[in-house]
């Protein structure tokens, strides 16, 4: 009977000292794993940070960009713009310096343009049937025919000056800073989205 309560105590200080064993291990156990939460939650937050940063660094470089572009843009618009309107000036100087020989010349291109276009008014001689009146004929038929070309060249001018107007127009309005802080709040919510899976 003794040997049996010696082996009862000696079980019951082996199963004391396996229990207090693992309730120290337990307790490193749930330590370690505080630890690694711990790290995984930092490393979490800090790669928020580091894409929310991302994200600021792409829409700074977008908004300059955007700036940069619509300078450029107004910039090409007002050196165009400033072409055209010292060709203009030219242009009337040269008239106002020089009256009588633009007159002379305009009254000349006028009379040669008329010559061309206006059939004579004259009795057509053989020649003139056999020669003249085909080719008259040929040129009224001929103008007829780019009549059309012309009205729509002209047409098409106008559109395109009117398109690049307007899209000048939207450019100056537009605001690079609204478009890209919007673009910037979607990155940093797929960001987080991509942290938080």
């Amino acid at each position: 009977m003794s040997t049996e309560i010696h082996l009862t105590e000696e079980a019951k200080k082996l199963a004391k000292e396996t229990a207090a064993e693992a309730r120290a291990a337990a307790q490193d156990a749930a330590g370690a794993a505080k630890e690694v939460a711990a790290d995984l939650n930092g490393a979490a937050k800090e790669g928020c940070d580091r894409v929310a940063g991302m994200a600021q660094q792409a829409v700074a470089s977008a908004q300059s960009t955007a700036c940069n572009a619509a300078a450029a843009a107004k910039e090409v618009y007002q050196s165009a713009r400033d072409k055209v309107d010292g060709q203009l000036t030219s242009s009337r100087e040269f008239v106002r310096r020089h009256p009588v020989p633009v007159v002379l010349g305009a009254l000349a291109f006028g009379a040669a343009l008329g010559y061309f276009l206006m059939p004579g008014r004259r009795t057509p001689s053989l020649a003139h049937r056999l020669l003249d009146e085909p080719l008259d004929h040929a040129r009224v038929a001929l103008l007829a025919a780019l009549a059309p070309v012309a009205s729509r060249l002209h047409e098409g001018y106008d559109l395109a000056k009117d398109g690049a107007e307007r899209a000048i127009d939207r450019v100056q309005e537009l605001e690079p800073r609204s478009i890209l802080s919007c673009l910037a709040q979607r990155v940093v919510r797929f960001g987080t989205s991509l942290i938080a899976r």
